[in-house]
């Protein structure tokens, strides 16, 4: 190793052993093993298409059943960790009594729902015939290692429930006030949740009762939200009671449709794209990018918040992911920013702003989703979410200048081509990371997830290099992304049951009438849009939403003559904001545990950035070639 790297090596403090995390049952070992044989199948397969010209046709197919097996026994350690994605805003609004019930009854609920997925796998599993083309391997095995896998999430249920029924806890883990809270004093807000879930569960009976089956639908699913069920039991859940409760189709077709919603080969850059910033995040490379944003602008005034958009933008190219951002790079940020005398919320509030960066520049996990879903050009997605990207930065740094002005923050040392220099050749390998993602796919060298795979096999040789990549770091990523990526399988295959109802009962095609024959100007349905699309951000996770609303949305846009490519930027960006607003809002929960703030006070902090987000929103909706020009350059 060089000195050079030697020096930034001890400038970069390895993450505490201890801190990391260790399989500790045996599914982890299982799900590790299936996840490392899955990423070793899809690097072969980008090793023999570029160093032998050549392409296994087999490595496809084997590649998306280990995906699937590996959400499966990876949600199996979510529902241990109680790390599945839910909303427990409405917990706020509880006595700590009222919270442990409802949390009990979540305890019940989940329960109830694996055990009918199961039965209802078990039953697709019976009636499967045929064989896996590239290795012969019948189907109906295969099936029934699904419905196993199922089992063990129903198993894991029962026991996650028991122990904490046991301790007169709650498995929901929750972080919110008055459960939380010591000093709790009862008070009127403790009836704001049970007032909501009695709202919400007679506009569900009332809806059956006058078979409204779609209102039915949206009630139920919203009803099952708030009591703080993760979201993919909410959305499969729902669409099972609806099936049964409308006699419209047999149960297994809802097994059928969330392993098919996670059968894709292009989601597989779903999970390496996380590895990849998770390994950026662990190795310490994050930090060195962290400095050269600082060099770069922070002598500006306000300088660490522009170094703070900075630093999102370039870790923009390289995660895809604001959890990932505001998880990883929040954590280096918020910390700077209160040493340097920042205000708390100012802190917290441009971190969160400038997380949703991370999805709008390539890579992109929304965007992936929303190719798949849409069936159009990732890497077309890809290049129409630069420059809105970067549209984004530049105004997150116009408040941050005036914000910095009125309340006299401080700046950085004067700017220095020299030291930008130093700082530059310090970090000019973790640099290259999003020019291997960014560059490979709009190049069309590499597809996305060939790419993402790419950036894996760097980030782990760059860690390596730098000696802050152990073997025990690399196991405790490698559960981090098992965890994660999970969650957001579960929630495409569940979303894709909601989907297919939504598609079934012409809700598409009765939306795109009713828009139509109400809404004369292009420029009033784009508003229609925007609007229905924060809402929706408000109230479901990303991923979610995209693959319940492309469906939705895509026939309205080719009746209007929205580009297909421009449609997904406006869709990401609008939940994107989503993000920052309850009661979802997981980059404001992330940042709430991160920087040690109340969550009211992390949102009030976030507000003002609302202004510079939806302005640079409302400027892509109405100027297409915002969006477009990139795409029309690099692919015409």
């Amino acid at each position: 190793m060089s000195n050079t790297a030697k020096n930034i090596n001890s400038q970069q403090p390895a993450m505490p052993e201890e801190t990391l995390r260790k399989p500790e049952a045996i599914e982890d070992y299982v799900a590790l093993l299936a996840f490392w044989i899955l990423a070793a199948i899809v690097f072969l397969q980008f090793f023999t298409r570029y160093a032998l010209n050549s392409s296994w046709g087999w490595t496809e197919e084997i590649a998306r059943v280990l995906l699937i097996i590996s959400s499966l026994l990876g949600s199996a350690l979510s529902v241990r960790k109680n790390t599945h994605i839910m909303v427990e805003f409405f917990y706020r609004y509880l006595s700590p009594k009222g919270g442990r019930v409802l949390s009990t009854i979540v305890d019940i609920l989940r329960i109830v729902f694996f055990a009918l997925l199961a039965v209802a796998c078990y039953r697709l599993a019976s009636k499967t015939f045929g064989a896996l083309v590239s290795i012969d391997f019948p189907k109906r095995a295969l099936y029934f290692i699904f419905n196993g896998l199922i089992a063990l999430n129903l198993i894991r249920s029962i026991q996650v429930a028991i122990q904490h029924w046991r301790q007169g806890g709650s498995s929901l883990n929750l972080t919110a006030p008055p459960i939380t809270d010591p000093t709790y004093t009862p008070s009127w807000r403790d009836w704001i949740a049970p007032a909501l879930l009695a709202v919400l569960g007679i506009l569900t009976l009332w809806a059956y009762l006058t078979e409204s089956h779609i209102g039915f639908l949206f009630a139920l699913t919203f009803l099952v939200i708030v009591t703080g069920l993760p979201v993919a039991f909410c959305l499969a859940g729902a669409s099972y009671v609806f099936v049964t409760a409308t006699g419209s189709a047999p149960d297994i077709v809802i097994a059928h449709r969330i392993i098919n919603g996670m059968d894709s080969f292009p989601l597989l850059a779903i999970p390496f794209f996380i590895l990849a910033g998770s390994l950026m995040n662990s190795a310490g490379i994050t930090n060195r990018l962290f400095d050269f944003a600082k060099a770069l602008v922070g002598w500006l005034p306000g300088g660490l918040g522009h170094v703070n958009v900075g630093a999102s933008i370039i870790f923009a190219g390289m995660s895809g992911a604001a959890v990932a951002d505001a998880g990883g790079l929040g954590t280096i940020e918020i910390k700077a920013m209160r040493d340097a005398g920042y205000d708390p919320d100012f802190s917290v509030g441009i971190t969160a702003a400038s997380s949703t960066i991370g999805p709008i520049i390539p890579p992109s996990l929304p965007m992936v989703a929303f190719g798949v879903m849409a069936s159009c050009s990732v890497g077309q997605l890809f290049a129409a979410g630069f420059i809105p990207g970067l549209l984004m930065g530049a105004s997150l740094m116009v408040i941050v200048a005036y914000m910095a002005h009125k309340r006299n923050y401080p700046r950085e040392e004067r700017f220095s081509l020299s030291h930008v220099g130093r700082s530059f050749k310090s970090s000019f390998l973790s640099l290259v990371t999003p020019a291997i993602i960014v560059g490979g796919i709009l190049t069309g060298v590499f597809t996305p997830t060939e790419s993402a795979i790419a950036a894996v096999a760097y980030a782990i040789a760059l860690g390596c290099y730098y000696r802050s990549l152990s073997f025990k770091r690399l196991i405790s990523v490698s559960m981090e992304t098992l965890d994660t990526m999970s969650t957001i399988l579960m929630i495409i295959g569940a979303a894709a049951v909601f989907a297919w109802i939504l598609t079934s009962n012409q809700v598409a095609d009765n939306f795109s009438s009713f828009v139509m024959e109400n809404f004369e100007s292009r420029w009033m349905i784009l508003l229609t849009i925007n609007i229905i699309l924060l809402v929706v951000g408000c109230f479901l996770e990303p991923i979610a939403a995209i693959t319940i609303m492309v469906p939705v949305l895509m026939p309205l846009a080719k009746m209007v003559g929205i580009d297909i490519i421009h449609l997904g930027v406006l869709m990401v960006l609008n939940l994107m904001i989503g993000l920052l607003t309850p009661p979802v809002g997981t980059v404001l929960y992330v940042l709430s545990r991160v920087s040690n703030l109340k969550f009211e006070r992390c949102l009030s902090g976030t507000a003002p950035f609302f202004i510079p987000l939806v302005t640079v929103l409302l400027l892509v909706t109405y100027c297409e070639q915002i969006s477009l020009f990139l795409p029309s350059l690099i692919y015409r």
